[in-house]
């Protein structure tokens, strides 16, 4: 186990590409979202950074095992995304670092807490070229010749119009490509993968 912990309780930041994200940059990812209750349990956790909770159904023995998890983890931050948390029913919850509503409105304060880890951890001209294989490997897997390079121009800025000009597509062929590789992709919108690596820096 690394020293740089995210317990993720929520499927749409792992959706989102975080899961990939921190193994690249060497941080640590538990996907806690069934089995919440067990982490106190779970004896190779030495250090938790980070716990995101989403969609939690708040009882007692949540809270007894974020007691547990920040009395091994005191740096432990905690993140909670939407209004399932009675924070005001709780008010000795200090260990809650941060609470957003609507959970949306939280990926950027997500992107920089993330982003502070992989600092910690290691330079970005070292995760630069880690996360660009990854994304090499996958799409290559998955993308057409075209998609390929489709998918490289948008990632690294090229404008439409910019696209266009070099593959000869019309914005309608553009825009039915785009829709091809976020379906292959499985993402609901092309910056949804990428999002958390431009808050990194990585991109």
């Amino acid at each position: 186990m690394n020293n740089n912990t995210i317990i993720v309780h929520s499927n749409y930041y792992a959706r989102l590409g975080l899961c990939i994200l921190s193994e690249e940059c060497q941080l640590s990812v538990w996907n806690a979202y069934s089995t919440f209750h067990e982490l106190s349990a779970v004896k190779d956790i030495p250090h938790i950074d980070l716990l995101i909770i989403d969609s939690l159904p708040w009882t007692a023995e949540n809270k007894d095992t974020i007691g547990i998890l920040r009395k091994y983890s005191p740096t432990l931050k905690i993140l909670v995304l939407g209004q399932q948390l009675p924070v005001a029913l709780y008010p000795d919850l200090n260990f809650i670092d941060q609470l957003y509503q609507p959970a949306n409105a939280s990926l950027s304060v997500l992107k920089n807490i993330i982003a502070s880890l992989v600092r910690a951890r290691r330079s970005s001209d070292t995760v630069l070229p880690a996360y660009k294989a990854w994304q090499d490997r996958r799409a290559s897997s998955l993308l057409s010749p075209m998609e390929l390079f489709v998918f490289h121009s948008i990632i690294s800025g090229k404008n439409a119009c910019s696209i266009m000009s070099e593959t000869g597509f019309d914005a309608k062929a553009l825009s039915a490509c785009k829709r091809r590789i976020m379906r292959k992709l499985n993402v609901t919108r092309m910056v949804d993968l990428l999002t958390l690596a431009r808050g990194c820096g990585l991109l």
